[in-house]
């Protein structure tokens, strides 16, 4: 099974008994290719069972001919015909999606009927597909988390999107993804994204993994392992990982980075080791790795562990241990037993960093 199956399996399956929400503005670059791949998306959305509301502003061409395209998807049309009881059929089955045009004349701004109709209809997450793709940084790089906090600083410099999406999170709409129209597949099916995240939620909790979460658990080490930032563990050696291990996890539920902690292995020793600390891109920058790292610290002093170690390779992973208080040893300064079979080539390339946890 290929990891981005197992991705796209996993989001389908959260996304099942949910609604979605999308609203297509002036500034969503309606094209007929970029049509055909978000209808592709959809389709496999409803097949999940998902449900799909889709806000757009009347002035679009396409409007006539997505109404008759839904209409191909749902039941006979319904005899009660106002908003309120549409989205009752939506979410009682009857339909799977609706559409809706905004924008009459007298009704406010596109954006403000969005915003009273997702506030009005407790729209928990909106796509919002848009030219820009996701909101730059300073580099000109795509930023692919946003958090509430955030949010509130960027709209200061006068931007029209990010007030939108202010709005909407203000009037109750939990999560909202700015993305490209074509790439709204990507955005919703995949850990990494294509576009930028907006969550009220902001904030990171640790918690060990369950068995629930072992599926994605292993896609994103594994994927780690590829890219190199993680040493490659055998399927038994990742079962350790699992059975012992953290997630962090954003506003509750959104997968942010894993770590595992064994201390089986070198007990005789009152050790313990991190291993496979990986967090995802769209979350850097909200502290994933220190929250992970310091529940293992915690776990450790309750357990009567004396110290913690951890080996890396990549700079980059040496110098936050060593900002989160582990200083660089010698290799015989942890427990033999982490060498028993180990490479002896690969070894040569091994940092190892130590942490007594007994003073903390």
């Amino acid at each position: 099974m290929s990891d981005e199956f197992t991705e796209k399996s996993f989001f389908l399956s959260a996304f099942h008994g949910t609604t979605l929400t999308f609203a297509l503005s002036g500034e969503s670059q309606v094209e007929p290719a970029a049509m055909d791949r978000f209808r592709h998306v959809l389709e496999e959305l409803i097949a999940a069972g998902a449900r799909v509301w889709i806000l757009y502003h009347d002035t679009l061409e396409m409007g006539a001919a997505l109404h008759e395209w839904v209409a191909t998807k749902n039941q006979p049309p319904h005899s009660r015909n106002t908003l309120s009881h549409t989205l009752q059929d939506l979410c009682q089955g009857e339909k799977s999606m609706v559409v809706t045009g905004v924008g009459g004349q007298g009704m406010g701004t596109f954006w403000e009927q969005v915003v009273s109709l997702t506030t009005r209809f407790r729209v928990s997450r909106l796509v919002l597909p848009h030219s820009c793709g996701g909101v730059a940084d300073p580099q000109g790089r795509i930023m692919s988390y946003v958090n509430y906090r955030l949010l509130g600083r960027m709209t200061q410099n006068n931007h029209p999107v990010l007030e939108h999406i202010l709005a909407l999170l203000n009037g109750g709409v939990s999560e909202v993804s700015l993305c490209r129209l074509a790439d709204v597949g990507q955005e919703l099916f995949t850990y990494q994204g294509s576009g930028t995240f907006f969550s009220w939620r902001h904030y990171c909790r640790v918690r060990p993994l369950v068995l629930n979460d072992f599926p994605r658990v292993e896609a994103i080490i594994r994927r780690g392992e590829r890219e190199g930032y993680l040493l490659r563990r055998s399927d038994d050696a990742l079962l350790d990982v699992l059975f012992g291990g953290y997630g962090a996890f954003i506003g509750g539920r959104h997968l942010a980075g894993v770590c595992g902690l064994l201390h089986e292995p070198y007990k005789e020793h009152h050790a313990g080791e991190i291993v496979s600390l990986y967090a995802m891109t769209r979350f850097k920058g909200e502290g994933v790795g220190v929250h992970l790292v310091a529940r293992a610290k915690r776990d450790a002093r309750r357990m009567g562990l004396h110290y913690l170690f951890a080996c890396a390779c990549r700079p980059g992973v040496v110098d936050f241990f060593c900002r989160n208080g582990f200083i660089p040893v010698a290799h015989e300064d942890v427990p033999p037993e982490k060498w028993q079979g180990y490479d002896k080539e690969r070894k040569m390339s091994i940092n190892c960093l130590r942490m007594n946890v007994r003073e903390l």
